[in-house]
C-alpha cells in the first residue's frame, strides 16, 4: 500500500492508522472526526469521497465508513460548521483498509460568530445528543418519535421508554408512570424543569393522562438526580418540555377520528348534566342548615342510551420569530373527545372456604356475589400553551410561559349484583337470594394551570445565572356523585329447582360532592462559574429554591332513605322520578361534612440550597 501526497485547503491535524486483511475482497476507508482541543467526537460532520462523490455524515461516535471501494486515487473532504475544512488524498490498493482519526481545528480566521438559528429540541438528533452529553442517566422521547407513535397522551408515551412501565386507569388508558419498578409516589413531574402540583386530593403524583402530546417538544425521564434537582424523587423525574418558538414561521395542524368497536354491538349510556349543582347544599346554604329533598334532583341518575358520535382529535400550533430572531412566539392548542366503554363480569370469592362433613370430601370454594357491570365514559381532554421569549444577546434571555390543561370525564356505571347462597338445586347449583341493580353517575373535572417567568443572564466574565418565578394551580371537582339502586328478592322453590323474583323496591340513595385545589408559588435561583481545573473545563454551581404551597379539600356526602309505602316497610319501585326519599335520622340532611376527616386546609413552606462542581 502506498500513501500519496496530502493536500490541505487549510491547516489541520490528523492521524493515520492502516492495516491489511487477507480475507477482505474490497477496499475500505473509515475513521472518526474529533475536535482538536477537547477530543470530543463531532457528530454530523460532512465527509465526501471523491471522485465517486459519495457523502457520509458522522454518527454519534463521530465515525464514518466507505466500503466496497476499488483500487485507485481518492480524496476525502471533511467539513463541519465553525471548523477548518480538510482535504486529504489516498492511493488505495486492492483489499486495503485505511483507518483515519482526524482532528479538526476551530476556524480561527473568524473574528466573531453570531448564531441566528434556533435549536430544534423536538428532533431525534437533539434527543440523542442530549442523552450523550448529560451528566446523569437520561432517556428522551422527541416530538418526531411521538408523532410516529399512535399515542395521544403522555402517559401512553411513557411505556416506550426503557425502564418505565405504566399503571392504567379504569378505561384502560395509561395514567401513572412506574420508573425502575418503583411506585408512582416516588416520582416527580416537571414542566419545563419546574415542579407542578397534582389535582389528586390524596397524593402528590400527577396523572399523566391529562397531558396531550401535541403540546410537547420532548419527554425527558431522569433516572438519577443531581444536587440542583429537588430531592423528592427516589424513583425518577419526568420532565415535560413544552413547545418553543420555531426558527421560521410554522403552522402545524393535526386532525383525527375513530370509533369504538364496542358500540357497534350496544348503545352508549349517558345522563343530563345541566341540573348538576357544582356545590353541595351545605356550601350553598351554609353549615348547620338542613338540606331539603329538593336540593337533590334526580335528573343525573336518569340514564338514556344512543349511538355515540365518532371520536375526534385536533390540534393547532403556530409559531414564528421576529426582530432579527430575537423575539419568539408560539401558540399550541389541542382538543380530544373520546367515547369509551367497558363490559365486565366477575365472580367474587368468599374470603373463607366453608367446612365439609368429613375429611374424605374435598373442600369447595364459596362465592358471594356475581357482578355484571357496564361502564360508559365521555372523555374531553384539552390543553393550550403559549411561550414568548426574547434573546437580548447570546448570554442574556428572558421567557414567559403559560399552559392550561383540562381533563373532564362524565361516566355512568350500571351494575347488577346477585348475592349468592339463597338456595341450591340437586345439581349443586347455588342460586341468589337478592339482586341489586345500581346506577351511578359521576363527573370528574381535573385541571392544571402553570405560568413561569424564566431568565438566563451573564453577570460578569465567567459568571452566569438562571432563575425562575412560578405560579401553579391544580384543581379537581367531582360534583354530585350520585348512586341510585333498587333490590329484588329471589324466592326459590327447592322442590322444583325454580325461583321467582319479587317486584323491586327502592334502596338508599347516596350523593357526594368533592373538590380540592393545590396551589404553588415557587422561586429558583442558580449561579454558575465557568473555569478550568487541571486543563479540564469545570463548572461550579450553587443556588436555592423556595416554595409556598396551599392545599385544601372538601368532601360532603348525604344518604337519602326511601319513604316506606303505607302498607309496607319498603317502597315499591315504579320509576326514578316517582321515588320518594327522606332523611333518617333527620340530621342526615346536614351531610357528613362536620365529622369528615377528608376536609382539610393547610400551608407548607419548602426551601433548599445546593452546591456542586
Amino acid at each position: 500500500m502506498s500513501i500519496g501526497d496530502l493536500t490541505f485547503k487549510t491547516a489541520a491535524s490528523f492521524f493515520l492508522l492502516f492495516g491489511f486483511s487477507a480475507t477482505v475482497h474490497a477496499a475500505e476507508i473509515k475513521g472518526h472526526v474529533y475536535d482538536f482541543l477537547s477530543h470530543e467526537q463531532l457528530v454530523g460532520a460532512s465527509v465526501t469521497l471523491r471522485p465517486i462523490e459519495q457523502r457520509k455524515t458522522t454518527a454519534l461516535d463521530g465515525g464514518f465508513s466507505f466500503r466496497d471501494l476499488k483500487a485507485g486515487l481518492y480524496t476525502l473532504t471533511i467539513t463541519y460548521a465553525g471548523y477548518m475544512e480538510l482535504d486529504t488524498t489516498f492511493h488505495l490498493s486492492a483489499d486495503a483498509i485505511i483507518s483515519v482519526n482526524i482532528l479538526l481545528h476551530v476556524n480561527g480566521s473568524l473574528s466573531s460568530v453570531i448564531v441566528s438559528g434556533i435549536k430544534n429540541g423536538g428532533t431525534d438528533e437533539f434527543a440523542r445528543k442530549r442523552e450523550q452529553t448529560a451528566n446523569n442517566m437520561l432517556n428522551i422521547v422527541s416530538a418526531n418519535a411521538i408523532a410516529l407513535s399512535p399515542d395521544i397522551t403522555v402517559a401512553n408515551v411513557m411505556q416506550r421508554i426503557s425502564g418505565v412501565s405504566i399503571e392504567r386507569n379504569g378505561n384502560g388508558d395509561g395514567q401513572y408512570a412506574i420508573i425502575r419498578g418503583m411506585d408512582k409516589r416516588y416520582n416527580t413531574t416537571l414542566v419545563n424543569g419546574v415542579k407542578i402540583p397534582s389535582p389528586d386530593n390524596r397524593n402528590r403524583y400527577v396523572p399523566l393522562d391529562i397531558f396531550p402530546i401535541e403540546l410537547l417538544d420532548r419527554v425527558e425521564v431522569i433516572k438519577t438526580l443531581t444536587p440542583d434537582m429537588e430531592a423528592d424523587a427516589a424513583g425518577g423525574v419526568i420532565n415535560l418540555v413544552m413547545r418553543n418558538a420555531p426558527a421560521h414561521f410554522q403552522v402545524q395542524v393535526n386532525l383525527g377520528t375513530g370509533y369504538s368497536q364496542l358500540y357497534f354491538d350496544r348503545n352508549f349510556s349517558s345522563y343530563p348534566t345541566a341540573s348538576i349543582n357544582s356545590k353541595s347544599p351545605a356550601e350553598i346554604t351554609g353549615p348547620g342548615i338542613y338540606a331539603p329533598i329538593s336540593s337533590f334532583p334526580y335528573n343525573n341518575v336518569l340514564v338514556s342510551t344512543q349511538k355515540p358520535p365518532a371520536n375526534f382529535i385536533g390540534s393547532l400550533t403556530i409559531g414564528d420569530r421576529f426582530l432579527n430572531n430575537k423575539l419568539g412566539v408560539v401558540f399550541s392548542g389541542s382538543y380530544q373527545n373520546a367515547y369509551r366503554g367497558n363490559n365486565s363480569n366477575s365472580l367474587l370469592q368468599s374470603p373463607t372456604v366453608p367446612p365439609v362433613a368429613n375429611d374424605m370430601l374435598p373442600q369447595q370454594p364459596a362465592f358471594s356475589d356475581i357482578y355484571a357491570r357496564q361502564y360508559d365514559s365521555r372523555i374531553d381532554r384539552s390543553g393550550v400553551e403559549t411561550k414568548i421569549d426574547y434573546n437580548f444577546n447570546p448570554d442574556n434571555s428572558i421567557s414567559l410561559f403559560a399552559t392550561y390543561l383540562q381533563l373532564n370525564e362524565r361516566r355512568t356505571r350500571q351494575t347488577s349484583d346477585s348475592l349468592l347462597g339463597g338456595y341450591s338445586t340437586s345439581d349443586n347449583y347455588v342460586g341468589s337470594y337478592a339482586i341489586y341493580d345500581k346506577t351511578e353517575s359521576r363527573s370528574d373535572l381535573q385541571s392544571i394551570f402553570n405560568t413561569t417567568l424564566q431568565g438566563k443572564n451573564k453577570l460578569y466574565q465567567k459568571w452566569f445565572t438562571d432563575w425562575s418565578l412560578v405560579y401553579s394551580n391544580a384543581q379537581r371537582q367531582i360534583p354530585d356523585n350520585a348512586q341510585f339502586s333498587i333490590a329484588s328478592a329471589v324466592n326459590p322453590n327447592t322442590n322444583t329447582g325454580t325461583f321467582t323474583i319479587s317486584p323491586p323496591v327502592v334502596e338508599n340513595q347516596s350523593r357526594e360532592w368533592i373538590h380540592n385545589s393545590d396551589q404553588d408559588l415557587s422561586a429558583y435561583l442558580n449561579f454558575h462559574f465557568n473555569t478550568h481545573l487541571y486543563n479540564n473545563t469545570t463548572i461550579i454551581s450553587f443556588g436555592g429554591m423556595f416554595r409556598y404551597k396551599e392545599r385544601d379539600n372538601y368532601d360532603n356526602a348525604y344518604t337519602l332513605t326511601p319513604v316506606s309505602d303505607s302498607n309496607s316497610n319498603y317502597q315499591q319501585y315504579i320509576s326514578i322520578p316517582a321515588s320518594k326519599f327522606t332523611f333518617i335520622p333527620s340530621n342526615a340532611a346536614l351531610g357528613n361534612a362536620a365529622g369528615n376527616p377528608g376536609i382539610y386546609h393547610f400551608n407548607e413552606d419548602v426551601g433548599g440550597a445546593y452546591g456542586m462542581i
